[in-house]
């Protein structure tokens, strides 16, 4: 059976605007994480609330959609940009050392050390990760073995304390080595814990490093989710450009509907009111 097309009111208000893809609105570029169906809704009820008839009011309606989307931009930079004042308040991070990474070329590729000077990248964030949950594999399964376990702790750390004397990761691996392989006779005398329970006090204190860098990377990724609405609008990291631009914004929707609305009333044999009255008196 053959489609008649849409029966009720709703269905042929929406077919109005199949063809709405071919106008001047096809051209607007979404960007990452916009939403075209969104998009869609917003250019469908500008045109089913002015009604437009002809080329020259359906550019005007297709010009106000474009700015109410750009507008909304503006809305999302500027929650972003807040939220990134109070989620990230600016600090010191510009005056930070800058840590070396040293990277080897050898036959296979390139090898790092010292990997934890260069968490801040994100790709070297990744890189430490990953090593840590191998060692923790490793020793989950067979132990502390130190001639095995050298190749990483080489890659992720250059010495066993850090610039301020603490220790590292490393260094506390170290001392939960020696403990697991001193002899029994000492344990005794000592106290010192068996090696089960030295891998296992270990392995907590490296389940904690690696929780660690994964909050870390899930910060970071939420300052560059930000840091990506900001870039909606140029400039948005100066709250007075910010609002220069709103500005503008919304001056060309007022005269863009304006001029739609003077358009509309010429065509409708209506009186031409001076253009401050003009909303008003349709609105």
């Amino acid at each position: 059976m053959r489609s008649t097309g849409p029966r009720t009111l709703v269905g042929k208000l929406r077919s109005k605007f199949n063809a709405t893809k071919h106008g001047i609105f096809s051209s607007v570029v979404l960007l990452e994480g916009e939403s075209r169906s969104e998009l869609d809704y917003l250019l469908e009820g500008l045109r089913a609330h002015y009604q437009p008839k002809g080329a020259f009011e359906g550019i005007k309606v297709d010009r106000l959609a474009t700015l109410y989307w750009r507008l909304r931009r503006v809305l999302i930079a500027e929650t972003a940009e807040i939220q990134t004042g109070i989620v990230f308040p600016r600090g010191n991070k510009e005056h930070q050392p800058i840590k070396v990474v040293t990277i080897i070329v050898t036959p296979e590729g390139e090898e790092y050390r010292n990997l934890m000077q260069g968490i801040a990248d994100p790709e070297l964030r990744g890189k430490c990760l990953a090593l840590l949950r191998d060692l923790k594999t490793r020793i989950d399964t067979g132990g502390f073995d130190r001639n095995r376990d050298s190749a990483i702790w080489t890659k992720l750390y250059e010495n066993r304390t850090n610039e301020k004397g603490r220790l590292t990761l490393y260094g506390r691996y170290r001392i939960w080595l020696s403990k697991a392989n001193c002899s029994e006779e000492e344990r005794r005398k000592t106290g010192s814990a068996s090696p089960e329970q030295c891998k296992t006090s270990f392995l907590e204190e490296l389940d904690e490093e690696i929780r660690r860098l994964e909050r870390d990377k899930a910060i970071e990724s939420e300052r560059g989710r930000l840091e990506a609405l900001r870039q909606y609008v140029p400039d948005s990291s100066q709250p007075h450009h910010l609002l220069r631009y709103e500005a503008h914004i919304e001056r060309c929707i007022d005269r863009t509907e304006s001029q739609l609305e003077h358009m509309q009333r010429i065509r409708q044999g209506q009186p031409v009111l001076p253009k401050l009255e003009v909303r008003h008196s349709l609105s």
